[in-house]
């Protein structure tokens, strides 16, 4: 763990974890961008299903 800071303060409620970072793994940079770009697909919305007469 360790504390998150902005200009040097120390934030009190915000903190950045790693201790699960072992058990889930890490994504590699082209796994991360594959992964984001099948998000961001999702993300759209269909205008034909959401239009309203």
């Amino acid at each position: 763990m360790k504390a998150v800071t902005i200009r040097g303060k120390e934030k009190k409620y915000s903190r950045e974890y790693d201790d699960l970072d072992a058990l889930f793994d890490r994504w590699s940079e082209e796994e991360f961008k594959e992964i984001s770009a099948k998000i961001t697909k999702e993300r759209q919305i269909d205008q034909n299903l959401w239009y309203y007469t």
